[in-house]
């Protein structure tokens, strides 16, 4: 018997420290320069929060946003009944205390019974997708001055090839060189 207890209180202690080194390495990743990570549990209670390490340790089943959303609840309840989705509640930016809507995509992690957390600010999205139609006008409006550049060039050159046309049409004609051969004949009756 206290062998069993000696390799279970192993095994628990190798469990912990995946989950420290697990929770560290997830503490620590960020993508599109300032986007984190996050870390719960179905209770729910913050295991790891990158931005506010002040939640981590708290439970969080009583945490309402602005519009009084329980939204790290709804996050377990997301969980539990699909095993991932998407939550929309409010949150403050990281070095802010004013909450912005926000959409965040969680996953459960069931061997540790753990939800891992991400999300993205509505404003960044709205940033973004200005930034993009911007790009799209530039290169819209640049299309549109070639186009336009291309249209007047060729409308010039087509009047000038028109006005070519019709100053030859102008010239009197010459005669074939056969007809100058049968003007230059003189009549057989001709005396001179």
């Amino acid at each position: 018997m206290e062998a069993d207890s000696a390799a279970f209180a192993a095994q628990k202690a190798q469990e912990d420290a995946a989950k420290a080194a697990a929770l560290a390495t997830l503490a620590t990743l960020r993508y599109e320069g300032r986007d984190y990570f996050w870390v719960q549990d179905q209770m729910p209670r913050m295991l790891m929060h990158p931005t506010k390490p002040e939640l981590n340790g708290q439970d969080l089943s009583g945490m309402t946003d602005a519009d009084g959303q329980r939204y790290f609840q709804n996050m377990v309840d997301v969980v539990k009944s699909n095993g991932s989705g998407y939550v929309r509640y409010r949150f403050p930016k990281p070095g802010s205390t004013h909450a912005e809507p926000k959409i965040s995509y969680v996953a459960g992690f069931a061997p540790w019974g753990w939800i891992v957390g991400t999300g993205i600010y509505i404003d960044d999205v709205d940033m973004i997708f200005l930034r993009q139609i911007k790009t799209v006008g530039a290169i819209v409006a640049a299309l549109l001055i070639a186009v336009v550049a291309i249209s007047l060039l060729l409308l010039s050159t087509s009047h000038l090839f028109v006005s070519a046309l019709r100053i030859r049409s102008l010239r009197p004609k010459r005669p074939p060189e056969s007809a100058n051969r049968l003007c230059s004949l003189r009549p057989v009756w001709s005396l001179s």
